[in-house]
């Protein structure tokens, strides 16, 4: 451990003393001119020098069976051709027993440590047996690690196979080109486990691919529990690298989260750029996120400064293509968990087996949802699937859940007819779902139960601002059965064209989003285009795209968005 002596320093020079050592270099590898050939030897020299030192790793040295152990403020930094040798190119690589993390760092010192972690390749760690703290890379204590440039892959262990970030004290950034993939779980967490921790996202090429929580695992790409907490962001005062989501693609969790999982009590994911795409989950809710037991998810499209954000025709906030057998193939909220979307596309999601919403899912103790300037379109299920809906909200006895759906858009979703919303009622549940301002296409009914005998929850509460293209045209204003015509539907472009009934249709509130999924002001009145009711105050769109025909031209090249 290492300890400030500044004081001391400073005293022991007035008498003349030797100053001490001061951060060092240290090389590693295989040739004459390198200082050791066991990274722990430098690890363990690093300790005798009061700053961070930098231990650099050259390619030409054989770094197998390791089971590194760091617990003093250093830089690890590969690539090198050769000692001495300042030009890197590629990864080191560092291989693990299969018994143990391949590098581990922990403090437990009132002073937080940081290690850097640069160019390395860390494969083959863990225990045959499986433990939560044996996996690449584990991480626990009062530490902060930064990762960048690297490649974690080809661990297994039973929790946090790739990486492992435990204790309230533990934080790991993920600064750029930094690759997650092909770990393997039986427990949570395939590709990085959050236990308590901290893991802080900055989206410059951060990918977490292929990994797999197996059995009764959770979560294959990421799962924070015990109150872990997950945030994206850029850094203001980082290099200004071009910003680009971060992927949670093609991994699986066996029993939900395929993508991610939050679970628990202050678990918390916080995001803006992120793309869970390709997901599945074998055996239970949520092909690509699932929240639940008091976890909660906050996907927010919109970035303030002084963070960067890419430019929204780029769709860096999406949920697509994920598969379930269970309800909420995109997204699924659960067991008083809790999601707010914003600014999001949520597209080609399927359900697979069993019956459900091919989308999102709202079930049980106080869940609750909130989607709000989100396109939601050609999510789909499974042919054999009787019963499919887009979004699925279940009660029980005591359950209070509740759905809320702003300034929204769906269209052609599977199957074909039917209704948006499906309400089931087990007992004596409460729901409160309010759909407002939203464009609802190809659906008879906004919202529905599944009939057949299963009843609408005993305390059901419904407040409609929509309007839907199709299916029986009740006497309610506020949910009207009108044409919509969208700009391309064919190739992704759900904007209103000229002269739609939706356009300048409806007043805000203090809950309307002020921007819409273009990132453009709503409540832009339309001047060849009558408000409803001839009211001044009605100069809202329904949907997720405010019309902007004065604006389109301006926006058309997105160089007039946040860089």
């Amino acid at each position: 451990m290492k300890t400030k002596l500044f004081p001391l320093l400073s005293a022991l020079a007035l008498y003349g003393a030797a100053p001490p050592l001061q951060a060092a270099e240290f090389w590693v590898g295989a040739g004459s001119a390198c200082q050791y050939a066991a990274i722990q030897d430098a690890i363990d020299a690093a300790r005798a020098t009061p700053e961070a030192d930098t231990i650099r790793i050259a390619k030409d040295g054989a770094y197998t069976n390791q089971a590194l152990s760091i617990d003093t403020p250093v830089s690890l930094v590969g690539g090198h051709l050769a000692c001495g040798n300042a030009e890197r190119d590629g990864y080191t690589s560092l291989e693990g027993n299969s018994r143990r993390a391949v590098l581990a760092v922990f403090s437990d010192a009132p002073e937080r440590i940081e290690v850097h972690l640069d160019r390395l390749d860390i494969s083959r760690g863990g225990e045959t047996l499986g433990s939560t703290r044996r996996g690449g890379l584990s991480i626990g204590g009062n530490v902060h690690v930064r990762l960048h440039d690297s490649v974690v892959r080809n661990n297994y262990s039973g929790g946090g196979s790739g990486i492992n970030v435990w204790g309230a004290r533990a934080v790991l950034t993920l600064e750029r080109w930094v690759d997650i993939r092909e770990n393997t779980t039986y427990g949570n967490g395939g590709g990085i486990l959050v236990d308590g921790g901290w893991l802080k996202i900055e989206p410059h090429g951060v990918t977490i691919k292929q990994n797999r929580a197996n059995i009764n695992g959770k979560g294959g790409g990421i799962a924070l529990v015990n109150g872990g907490v997950l945030t994206e962001s850029t850094n203001p005062i980082g290099l200004p690298l071009p910003v680009e989501p971060v992927r949670i693609i093609q991994n699986s969790g066996a029993r939900g989260g395929g993508g991610i999982y939050v679970g628990g009590v202050n678990s918390k994911l916080l995001a803006s750029e992120i793309r869970v795409n390709e997901n599945t989950s074998d055996d239970g809710h949520g092909g690509g996120i699932l929240v639940e037991n008091q976890g909660e998810a906050q996907l927010y499209g919109f970035v303030d400064a002084p963070f960067r954000g890419c430019r929204p025709e780029e769709e860096c906030l999406r949920i697509s293509d994920n598969t379930s057998v269970r309800s909420g193939a995109a997204l699924a909220v659960r067991s008083g968990g809790t999601a707010y979307v914003a600014g999001a596309v949520v597209r080609g999601n399927a359900l697979t087996a069993d019956r459900g919403g091919n989308a999102f899912l709202v079930e049980g103790n106080a869940s609750n949802l909130k989607l709000s300037s989100s396109l939601v379109a050609d999510n789909s299920c499974s042919p054999q699937i009787s019963k499919c809906t887009v979004m699925e909200v279940i009660s029980a006895d005591g359950d209070r859940n509740t759905l809320n759906v702003q300034s929204s858009t769906f269209a052609r979703n599977g199957h074909e007819t039917r209704q948006l919303i499906a309400v089931a009622g087990n007992g004596e549940g409460d729901v409160n779902i309010h759909v407002d301002l939203t464009l609802v296409a190809d659906k008879d009914h906004t919202i529905n139960s599944w009939g057949d005998g299963e009843d609408w929850p005993s305390g059901l509460t419904l407040v409609t601002r929509s309007m839907r293209n199709r299916g029986p045209n009740v006497d309610d204003p506020d949910s009207l059965v009108r044409p919509i015509v969208f700009a391309d539907p064919a190739n992704d472009d759900y904007r209103l064209m000229p002269g739609n009934i939706a356009i300048d249709y409806g007043e805000g509130s203090d809950s309307t989003p002020t921007m819409d999924l273009d990132h453009r002001p709503r409540g832009i009145d339309d001047p060849a285009h009558p408000n409803r009711n001839n009211s001044a105050r009605n100069t809202y769109d329904i949907g997720a795209y405010e019309f902007h025909a004065v604006y389109d031209r301006i926006f058309a090249d997105g160089f007039e968005t946040t860089p």
